[in-house]
């Protein structure tokens, strides 16, 4: 009996031997920081914390931690008081990774990533964002100097360009390393928001990791955004809604226009950023079979009419259930961010989605004229 237990207790040390996971990094530059945190990303979005180790005054670290199953995790360094700085890291069971950071007053950086697949692709994600913030910076810039509205527009639509291409490379990027989780989650986590109009991307994505991570909670959340998925050429779901004074609107009340359903809300300062661009199209475009569909989630009415008032939005096809995020219609659309809008035709076929500034305008000029 003693041989067993001994034995079995044997067989448990090697188990979790073999499931730990070693980060052993170092921090150069300014040394700001005394402790280093580390969490698990749950399957809502939060954190569960795991453990917590030193940072020494030359700014290594040491950090051993249990890993049954590959998994997103987040290290959070801090003084212990108001500094913070996060690094984002997929780790899997026995990976050993050592990591070298750059710190300043202003932010940390990860410079060198060795050990894992997954921490190179992350390296490489985040020296690829490094480079295109410091170009916006240049465009910001260019922006501020320019001395007339047609120095601005120039700038402004050069910048669309250079965003456009950025994301396009990030696409390609992801693609090419599907078979990653940090891919996945990356991907998820820019493009997640706009799923529907991005799904030939996160089909890619799915393809590569089902086999490997099928039961991961980000690979399980693709797989039913697949399913039900609203993507261009497919006819859109039709629906009811309360309207501002409590009439009933349906999208196919439409049919025979195109019609732009825009998902917003009062406290979304890019919805209303994006909302003169909306007037601008209405006004352009109300007497050519087009029409626009507002969507709130909104969850005080008060607020909401008064943005409604505030932003000109002169339409009368107003409507939202004021339940914010668990608004019926949203959910049905696959709404997890906004702004968020679909360009609907005359059939009741989806056209476009995510149109945005230039490219809206862009898009209704070519269906619509002049």
């Amino acid at each position: 009996m003693r041989k067993l237990v001994v034995g079995l207790l044997c067989c448990c040390c090697v188990s979790l031997l073999a499931q730990t996971a070693t980060i052993n990094g170092q921090i150069e530059g300014k040394q700001l920081f005394s402790i280093v945190k580390v969490s698990k990303l749950s399957a809502n979005g939060g954190l569960d914390f795991v453990t917590s180790q030193p940072v020494s005054t030359t700014g290594t670290f040491s950090i051993d931690l249990q890993v049954p199953s590959a998994d997103v995790y987040v290290l959070q360094f801090t003084d212990g008081n108001q500094l913070q700085r996060q690094q984002v890291m997929v780790l899997l069971p026995n990976d050993k990774l050592t990591l070298r950071f750059n710190n300043t007053y202003q932010s940390m950086q990860l410079q060198d990533a060795v050990g894992s697949e997954d921490a190179r692709f992350i390296l490489q994600y985040q020296q690829n964002a490094v480079k295109a913030e410091d170009q916006a910076k240049g465009f910001e810039q260019r922006y501020m100097q320019a001395t007339t509205p047609d120095a601005k527009k120039a700038v402004q639509t050069e910048f669309e360009s250079f965003y456009k291409l950025y994301q396009q490379n990030n696409m390609r990027f992801y693609a090419a390393h599907a078979h990653l989780l940090s891919a996945g989650f990356m991907a998820m986590s820019e493009f997640g928001g706009n799923f529907d109009a991005n799904v030939s991307l996160f089909k890619v994505l799915y393809n590569g990791l089902k086999e490997k991570y099928a039961q991961h909670p980000l690979v399980k959340e693709m797989d039913i955004r697949l399913q039900s998925v609203i993507a261009v050429g497919a006819v859109a779901p039709d629906f009811e809604i309360a309207g501002v004074d409590g009439t009933t609107l349906r999208l196919s009340d439409f049919k025979g226009k195109y019609v732009l359903l825009d998902f917003w809300a009062s406290w979304c300062g890019p919805c209303r950023m994006e909302n003169p661009t909306l007037v601008k199209v209405y006004q352009q475009y109300k007497d050519k079979n087009f029409a626009i569909f507002s969507i709130s989630l909104d969850n005080n009415r008060e607020k909401w009419l008064s943005a409604i008032q505030a932003d000109g939005l002169i339409w009368k096809s107003h409507a939202s259930s004021l339940m914010r995020w668990n608004c019926p219609v949203a959910r049905r659309y696959n709404v997890s961010s906004i702004p968020h809008s679909l360009l609907i035709d005359p059939k009741g076929k989806v056209v476009a989605i995510g149109l945005r500034g230039e490219a809206l305008m862009q898009t209704l000029s070519q269906l619509l004229g002049k």
